[in-house]
């Protein structure tokens, strides 16, 4: 089943291929969906997958080239050679629950909150994802570092409770 955010069009997919956590996906099918209208985004597909820490690793190595796991991947369907012709595609996102799970005490070190659990940590890093596909940016040091991290912590600070708990 496919869910779908009657209010905007947008269709949200999520495909968990862990087994550590366990996690209410219409919750966060419904919380993405909030996130997307909150962007003010409509009549887009996102797909979600949930990956453990092995298999996040495999990911971030083939596709970035980093032999070690990391906590979100964003894949944008509006850019580059396999970018979809229809425009409606958004993307996809990569989450490594394990990870996510165990930064959640972890300060980070670019003016990002603080999260200090998985459900708060899931809800920004799930933010952090959507805003990849959008077209935003966090190399440090740029203007785009600053409007990036500015806007994902005020998405987060009004929307984190939206996420469910794991």
């Amino acid at each position: 089943m496919t869910p779908s955010n009657s209010t905007t069009g947008n269709t949200i997919e999520i495909l968990n291929r862990q087994r550590k956590f366990s996690l209410d996906k219409p919750v966060l099918a419904a919380a993405i969906g909030s996130v997307l209208e909150a962007l003010e985004v409509s009549g887009q597909e996102l797909n979600v997958v949930l990956l453990s820490d092995r298999n996040m690793r495999l990911m971030n190595r083939d596709y970035r080239g980093v032999n070690a796991t990391t906590d979100v991947i964003s894949f944008p369907m509006k850019e580059g050679d396999w970018g979809d012709p229809s425009g409606t595609l958004l993307g996809d996102i990569v989450l490594s629950l394990e990870t996510i799970a165990r930064q959640s005490t972890v300060p980070h070190d670019d003016g990002r909150p603080l999260t200090g659990t998985p459900q708060k940590e899931l809800a920004l890093m799930t933010i952090h994802g959507i805003l990849h596909l959008l077209g935003h940016s966090h190399e440090p040091g740029t203007p785009e570092a600053d409007t990036m991290v500015k806007k994902e912590s005020a998405m987060f600070a009004d929307m984190w409770e939206l996420f469910p708990s794991f």
